[in-house]
């Protein structure tokens, strides 16, 4: 199966980068069911999971925004675009959508939130520094004007992708069962279905910039509740989970897994560096670690995994 990736936005977490391991990760029997709990851009479900064409695929996406963006992408994609027609990328775009977001998108339709969404997850790519506000360019400065030119022509390729980007995530969505609710009022449901695949791309920890704020007690009562169906003997679904976080508690939390079935899988691809570090030669590592609860279908991905005795010697 060959890979034509699909970006419906730009978006953290993203995991295009890393789909052909995904590819190796996916269980050997064939799915028939899936869900992304946590859907972001749905990078895994509409570029590698309806591949094996399933008869049902469910995304459950919390945070209004993000939402509204794949659900009016999906029904009303002309209608989209041409409330974006005009839309200019600079700081006045940016801090409208903002004031939106912080409102909790008060008095909104779908339409205005979905604009809104896309303003943040595209435009502060480039154009936001570590204290999330937008950048002020200073055109006497030699570096600056670099600067300047490099986020004019950000701006006119911004303005070409939005009708492609549009355009294609309505294609890719069809078949898609979008959900506006918190993912933990399915998850017991979905997760005794044996004929499911859950691909679980868990949030950050207290990160809300782009997305639904979660802290370590939240990460830790997801686990427990994985657990409790496992010793129970009702965990019946096929899960994957990606856990961007390394050596910290809520990697230890993950790990608990381990002495439950489930089995770790350290996923690493060299990427070239992000538009904010272009100015760098390093390149950057996309690092996840994924706990599996199945055999993965590929020789390489069975090669890399670790049980609970590698991790804890037991």
């Amino acid at each position: 199966m060959s890979l034509e990736i699909t970006r419906i936005s730009s978006y953290p977490g993203k995991k295009d980068k890393l789909l052909k391991f995904f590819m190796e990760l996916l269980p050997s029997k064939k799915i028939t069911k899936t869900w992304e709990p946590f859907a972001g851009t749905l990078s895994m479900s509409i570029n590698l999971l309806k591949g094996f064409e399933p008869i049902e695929m469910f995304a459950t996406e919390k945070d209004l925004g993000m939402y509204s963006l794949l659900h009016a992408i999906q029904e009303n994609p002309v209608e989209l675009y041409e409330s974006m027609e005009e839309l200019e990328y600079c700081k006045e775009s940016y801090d409208w959508a903002t004031k939106l977001r912080n409102s909790g998108y008060q008095g909104a339709d779908e339409l205005q939130i979905a604009k809104a969404k896309y303003i943040l997850c595209n435009m502060s790519i480039n154009g936001i520094d570590q204290d999330g506000k937008y950048r002020d360019i200073d055109m006497n400065t030699e570096n600056d004007l670099k600067k300047y030119c490099y986020a004019k022509q950000v701006r006119e390729r911004f303005r070409r992708q939005v009708f492609e980007n549009i355009m294609r995530g309505h294609k890719s969505l069809q078949g898609i069962k979008l959900e506006n609710v918190d993912m933990m009022s399915k998850f017991m449901f979905r997760a005794i279905d044996k004929e499911m695949f859950i691909f679980a791309d868990v949030p950050y920890t207290d990160k809300d910039l782009y997305a639904v704020k979660t802290d370590l007690d939240w990460h830790k009562n997801f686990i427990q509740t994985i657990i409790m169906l496992q010793k129970q003997g009702n965990l019946n679904a096929k899960i994957m989970i990606c856990n961007y976080c390394k050596k910290d508690l809520r990697h230890d939390v993950y790990c608990e897994l381990l002495k439950y079935g489930f089995k770790l899988v350290k996923v690493t691809e060299v990427v070239k560096p992000t538009v904010i570090r272009r100015n760098t030669k390093k390149k950057n590592k996309e690092t996840e670690y994924v706990f599996i609860n199945y055999d993965p279908i590929g020789t390489i991905a069975r090669n890399r995994i670790k049980t609970s005795k590698d991790v804890f010697g037991e």
